[in-house]
């Protein structure tokens, strides 16, 4: 069964005592990972928090899988985020959810961090992540990064997503349930549709067993999991940022 914040994820910061943070060296070359789930029914038959369980899980399985060398931290969830329709849940304002994304950024860095990586979930927060990591390379000096969700190849968003089914059966596979049918949802209450699936095109094939659900559910964990670790390394390996981040702005440079 999924956990929220699963507990065999090695690197997770809340496991570290204050002596380990403040005796751990280089700590500018650590890459920390700030994951942004949303609630919502995403029209899979299957709890409101299955961002979290989806998103949680390959990422668990990417970290446990990175070499020891290629050093990176992983926060708590941020949980409430954008929501913008009748869809979703426990959602705040465009303004609260960028500035939660930002209150938490200003402690990493506080503590000696350099390297943030902004993993959402939610289809409805990837603009708010977007400016968030902006605003936080240019106020903060941080180095900034941005992974979502649907980028590693799990869209949930109908109308946009060609992989709801696969959403359907990884979710199904991880809460341990036999996956229903993607179901139908209003594309005009959620705003706009923009050409990908649709639940009557895309549905679970009737001879499916469970079984196979289950088998297609793990190689859709392994698959996503091998992208986001070739995301993490590449990201781990990225030169860090002249200056300790400071932006230089046009004009400014000593003649």
């Amino acid at each position: 069964m999924a956990q929220p914040c699963k507990e065999n994820l090695n690197r997770f910061w809340p496991n570290l005592k204050w002596p380990e943070f403040a005796a751990m060296p280089d700590k500018e070359e650590v890459v920390v990972y700030f994951p942004i789930f949303g609630f919502a029914d995403w029209g899979l038959g299957l709890p409101l928090d299955v961002e979290e369980v989806i998103s949680m899980a390959v990422l668990a399985e990417a970290s446990n899988s990175a070499p020891d060398e290629e050093r990176h931290l992983v926060l708590p969830p941020l949980r409430f985020v954008a929501a913008l329709n009748s869809y979703s849940a426990f959602g705040v304002s465009l303004d609260v959810a960028h500035q939660s994304i930002r209150d938490v950024a200003h402690w990493v860095k506080e503590v000696g961090f350099r390297k943030l990586v902004l993993y959402n979930s939610s289809p409805w927060n990837e603009d708010v992540v977007d400016v968030a990591a902006r605003d936080l390379r240019v106020y903060k000096g941080l180095q900034m990064f941005a992974v979502n969700l649907a980028g590693i190849g799990l869209d949930l968003l109908p109308g946009r997503s060609a992989t709801r089914l696969d959403c359907l059966l990884l979710g199904s596979y991880l809460l341990d349930r036999t996956p229903g049918k993607l179901e139908e949802l209003d594309l005009n209450s959620l705003y706009f549709n923009l050409g990908g699936d649709s639940a009557s095109e895309v549905q679970l094939p009737n001879d499916l067993v469970p079984e196979e659900a289950a088998e297609s559910g793990k190689f859709e964990l392994q698959k996503s999991a091998k992208h986001l670790a070739s995301l993490m390394s590449e990201i781990y390996w990225k030169a860090p940022l002249r200056n300790d981040g400071q932006v230089i702005r046009k004009g400014s440079e000593e003649k």
